[in-house]
């Protein structure tokens, strides 16, 4: 079916036809039907649609005549036997995961023809969909699950976004053929929205109802333009209409969603207060809240009292002990920062007045906003420490942390923006204060926690992109303190690349007040590092050393002395590695130590 259809005889592809279908009825359950659905998917993207006869209905409409002897309605009968119900079902879930699919050897212009016959044929899907439900007993086996899954996934097909789109598809996108106000009366929602309640009873049932709700919550922010292209996409840009965005028609199916995903809070709690016994759940419930958030993301930046309710929701995801879990709500942060900040068009365009009722509306959603990046900045800060055992990670454990650091420094930056580099700094200095006081770079008090002062430091670089005034003493003391931390390799590693980090911030610093002391305090701590035993330390020193000089050249005279000496160090050293590395290369060791010589690498952003 997918590689070697055009090697058939002619007129042999209704007999292939007849016989997948009696093999679809035979093998009624299991993954065996499965991959007979997806051979009857892939024929009908063979096949158009005047081939399957039913007055052109295509391939849908003569596999339900085939099935169940659906009428013309798309009812399908009462007399459909226990297999054919399922078998159709099965067929109405894979039909739609495959428009577009690449797997089939077809065509382009057959493939995205195919996707135009299902986008078209997502009403009647639906309607068929329905009649399985009225229709299958009520003991056939996940019968919910399997509904739900297929809801979702011509719900996502009905606004005309496909599983694989074809980048050479020229024109706009198919128009949406559900509309909103349809999917909010329709019983398959009613279905999915009290699925939500089960997340403590069938778990399974529940995850099938997240994805549905999804879907939905995706076609709420789909318009429809005049000439029946698409107007907004889930990510909120071009938007077109009222309400932030949303599209007037959308908002009866908005209403009826919000509230019940917003009443999954407490399952929430409860949650996470269970050790991880519920993190399936919890996950669930994290992604309708980030949903929920990303869609109507330009509404919550308008302030309404209506709108509040989700950004609450999500600080209670970021709060969740599991950090992926947490992570679920990044995204959406970033986003209603990017609004705040008039990045993505202006936070407060949808005033009426002048220049000064604009930046005042933009003042009142800073305001507002600004308590809830304060907590989200408090929630995650302490996420970034090194766990125990670190040291035996493997390379793709370690990976995997460095990615989730990256994250939650892309996070802290936003929330910067919005709170204010000086605010934010503050709430991330108050407990790195106290754990500084400890520091002793010659004999480190044995309650010293390194990781805790690394992951504290993380943080105070992460927001070096909002810095505070240069007369700020709160961070000369933190950059002057950093000469008194011991000689950790990741420490120092971190500490080298937070001054690089505040370099220009320095720069304007020394500029308002000379303070020869601060810079003689953090070229100890750089030479510190640059000698160290650690070839990523090294390198994050070589780099710190570099931006500071570029930095702070004109407030260099009087260590021009000890930098020249720097220098003539890091010559003599690297030349004596270098030597070492000839030497046991010549006596074929196949050994060799790594050096100064590659002190510009550094492990990582």
């Amino acid at each position: 079916m997918q590689r070697d259809f055009d090697d058939l005889p002619v007129g042999a592809a209704g007999s292939l036809r007849d016989s997948l279908v009696a093999l679809l009825l035979r093998f009624g359950e299991g993954p065996t039907r499965t991959q007979l659905a997806l051979a009857v998917a892939s024929l009908a993207a063979h096949l158009p649609a005047a081939e399957w006869g039913s007055g052109g209905g295509g391939a849908l409409q003569w596999l339900a005549a085939r099935l169940t002897g659906a009428g013309a309605d798309g009812n399908a009968g009462h007399s459909a036997g226990a297999t054919a119900l399922p078998c159709l079902l099965e067929l109405l879930t894979v039909f739609p995961q495959e428009a577009g699919s690449y797997r089939p050897a077809v065509r382009p212009d057959r493939r995205r023809a195919f996707a135009r016959e299902l986008i078209t044929a997502s009403q009647a899907a639906v309607h068929l969909i329905s009649s399985c439900v009225q229709h299958m007993p009520e003991n056939t086996r996940n019968k919910r699950g399997r509904v739900l899954d297929a809801y979702a996934a011509w719900v996502r097909l009905s606004q005309g976004r496909l599983n694989a789109d074809d980048p050479s598809a020229a024109g706009p996108r198919e128009p949406p053929q559900i509309d909103p106000a349809t999917l909010a009366a329709h019983p398959l929602t009613a279905l999915a929205l009290e699925s939500l309640g089960l997340h403590a009873t069938d778990e399974a049932a529940f995850d099938h109802a997240v994805d549905a709700v999804c879907e939905l919550v995706r076609a709420t922010v789909t318009a429809t333009t005049s000439g029946g292209g698409s107007a907004v996409d889930n990510t909120g840009t071009d938007a077109v209409g009222v309400n932030g965005g949303i599209p007037p028609a959308s908002m009866p199916l908005v209403q009826l969603l919000v509230p019940r995903v917003m009443a999954l809070r407490p399952a929430l709690t409860a949650a996470a207060g269970t050790d991880g016994a519920d993190d399936d759940v919890a996950k669930g419930i994290a992604r309708l809240f980030a949903e929920v958030g990303e869609a109507y993301v330009d509404l919550i930046a308008t302030g309404a009292p209506d709108a509040i309710a989700p950004v609450e929701a999500l600080l209670q995801v970021t709060a969740y002990p599991d950090t992926d879990i947490a992570a679920m709500s990044f995204f959406f942060w970033d986003r209603l920062s990017h609004v705040l900040m008039g990045r993505r068009g202006d936070p407060s365009g949808d005033t009426n007045g002048g220049p000064l009722e604009a930046e005042a509306e933009r003042a009142r959603r800073h305001q507002l906003f600004r308590p809830a990046y304060v907590h989200l900045i408090q929630n995650i800060m302490g996420r970034l420490r090194y766990p125990d055992g670190f040291e035996h990670w493997h390379r793709e454990e370690r990976q995997d942390f460095k990615r989730m650091r990256y994250a939650v420094a892309d996070t802290l930056t936003e929330a910067a923006a919005v709170v204010g580099g000086a605010q934010a700094l503050q709430i991330i200095a108050a407990p790195l204060q106290e754990l500084l006081a400890c520091a002793d770079a010659a004999a480190p008090s044995p309650s010293f926690d390194w990781r805790k002062v690394e992951a504290a430091l993380y943080c105070v670089r992460s927001i070096s992109k909002e810095p505070p005034p240069p007369d700020d003493p709160l961070l000369a003391s933190l950059l002057a303190s950093l000469a008194d931390l011991p000689a950790h390799p990741q420490l120092l590693y971190t500490a080298a690349l937070t001054a690089s980090a505040y370099s220009e911030w320095l720069s304007g610093a020394l500029s308002c007040a000379p303070n020869p002391a601060l810079l003689q305090r953090l070229f100890a701590v750089l030479h510190r590092a640059l000698f160290h035993d650690d070839t990523d330390t090294r390198g994050a020193a070589a780099l710190a050393l570099k931006h500071l000089c570029d930095a702070t050249a004109v407030h260099l005279a009087p260590f021009l002395e000890p930098l020249m000496q720097l220098y003539t160090t890091a010559l003599t050293s690297t030349s004596t590695v270098a030597g070492a590395k000839e030497t046991e290369s010549s006596a074929g060791t196949g050994g060799g130590t790594e050096g100064a010589a590659s002190s510009s690498r550094v492990g990582g952003p």
